[in-house]
């Protein structure tokens, strides 16, 4: 199980890494973005590790629903930023990045 969570840690710390590389998301609309974009990579990730058998499908439904968490709280952001809501748009992002930091740290 450990070598699982080595997998999915690398995989994520490689990913963080390559997006940390592009140009930093300037404003709200575009942290919104690029936080969905982590979520996508996140199910992918998951998926990918599932399809390849280094995690199991109970491992992959609960990681799963922590990504789901995430990805909810990023359309949020999304809504409360289409209605102005600029304050509530802010807190539903940190909270998303704040359970993708969390789901990373799990993995370690």
């Amino acid at each position: 199980m450990n070598a699982v969570r080595n997998h999915l840690f690398i995989f994520l710390v490689v990913l963080l890494s390559a997006c940390s590389s592009f140009v930093a998301p300037q404003n709200l609309e575009q942290r919104i973005a690029y936080a969905q974009g982590q979520v996508g990579a996140a199910y992918q990730t998951v998926a990918d590790l599932t399809a390849r058998k280094q995690i199991s499908k109970e491992k992959a439904k609960e990681t799963i629903a922590e990504i789901d968490k995430a990805d909810i709280s990023v359309k949020l952001a999304r809504k409360a930023l289409k209605d102005g809501l600029f304050k509530d748009a802010e807190s539903s992002l940190k909270v998303a990045t704040d359970l993708l930091v969390i789901l990373e740290k799990s993995l370690q």
